[in-house]
């Protein structure tokens, strides 16, 4: 038996394997449960708050607290993914931690951004 794929058929099995083969999706199941104060904070402290502090905040956001880092997570984590975050020239984890910290970050999110 002969099989015909028409352009369509390859389109869409193509187009299917992209969308479920996305690695950094915030439905996938997480293995972790972050920490606010032992995992997210010190993310935030040593790569955003030499700017984003309340007495200096860039573009006016502040992300030296628990509060500040939950209401603005999913801007903070475009912007990381993005590389658009550090800024140039600042200090930045290195391009291999960058997957483990977006997986860090959106996992503290699915998991209800607890303050623990």
């Amino acid at each position: 038996m002969k099989m015909k794929f028409n352009c369509s058929s390859l389109i869409f099995l193509c187009l299917s394997t992209l969308l479920f083969s996305c690695t950094k999706d915030r439905t996938k199941q997480c293995d972790i449960d972050p920490s606010y104060s032992f995992d997210i904070a010190p993310f935030f402290n040593t790569y955003c708050v030499a700017c984003h502090q309340s007495n200096s905040s860039s573009g006016g956001v502040n992300l030296d607290n628990f509060e500040s880092v939950s209401n603005h997570i999913d801007h903070s984590i475009s912007e990381f993914r993005d590389g658009t975050m550090p800024s140039p020239g600042s200090l930045s984890p290195e391009p291999s931690q960058r997957d483990s910290i977006l997986e860090l970050l959106n996992c503290w999110v699915s998991m209800g951004k607890k303050n623990n």
